[in-house]
């Protein structure tokens, strides 16, 4: 037995693999057997394992700073660098970057800065979020509410109605089509029903829609084409 509690496991069904060490695209557990990594860890190791030039990067800063907080104005070189970098990369004029530890403390911040930024600007009723069904955008209790699993939701009492979370159909043409309709048709309807919850709700009332441009969680569901410039159209006409 081990004192560690594992996440997002269910203890009675799953059994324990012990992941001992990795090289390029593999890892190996304690038995000596050997797997594809085919998820990259949790995404966050496309370079593969042992990837001198990303250890040597590692080991140089961890000599020359290995941390320094940014509370307060306080910051430092490489913060400034990889946000001026991922500033000119996003189709956004004058992007500022703000730094997280996961994605879930990310787009629970989401939810803190649309919060805060409605309530300065005197638009305090604009905080609802429009999410789709079967996504995927954290654990903890803001990004579980804006998760649309309702795995996530269960026991949990997650603040989905406190938060405002409105649901949107899954682009998921395949699985979403109805009595053989073109994938333009499908698209079309979304967006019909995207701008019939907006009118229900009150365009005055929502903040914001969060989508991942590919549904991991949903089963790696790329949207048709045209869905997502569709979905733009109708947010900007209701300034959203």
């Amino acid at each position: 037995m081990t004192s560690l509690l594992y996440p997002t496991t269910n203890l009675t069904q799953v059994e324990q693999l012990n992941i001992v060490r990795g090289e390029g695209i593999y890892v190996y557990d304690d038995k000596g057997n050997r797997y594809l990594e085919g998820l990259s860890a949790l995404w966050c190791a496309a370079l593969g394992y042992g990837n001198d030039e990303l250890i040597d990067a590692i080991t140089t800063q961890l000599r020359t700073l290995p941390y320094s907080h940014m509370f307060g104005g306080r910051t430092h070189p490489l913060a400034m660098q990889l946000a001026d970098t991922l500033g000119e990369m996003v189709p956004v004029p004058d992007a500022k970057i703000f730094f997280a530890n996961s994605g879930s403390e990310a787009n629970d911040s989401h939810v803190k800065m649309l919060h805060y930024y409605f309530n300065v600007t005197g638009q305090p009723k604009k905080k609802k979020i429009i999410a789709l069904e079967r996504s995927y955008h954290g654990v903890t209790m803001a990004s579980a509410a804006l998760t649309g699993l309702p795995v996530m939701h269960t026991h949990f009492d997650i603040p989905v109605d406190a938060l405002g979370i409105l649901r949107a159909s899954t682009p998921h043409y395949y699985h979403g089509q109805q009595d053989g309709e073109s994938e333009a048709g499908f698209v079309e309807r979304l967006v019909q029903e995207l701008e019939q919850l907006i009118e229900k709700e009150g365009a005055e009332t929502i903040a914001a829609f969060i989508a991942e441009p590919i549904g991991g969680a949903a089963g790696v569901v790329v949207a048709p084409d045209s869905y997502y410039p569709a979905v733009q159209n109708v947010l900007r006409k209701h300034d959203i």
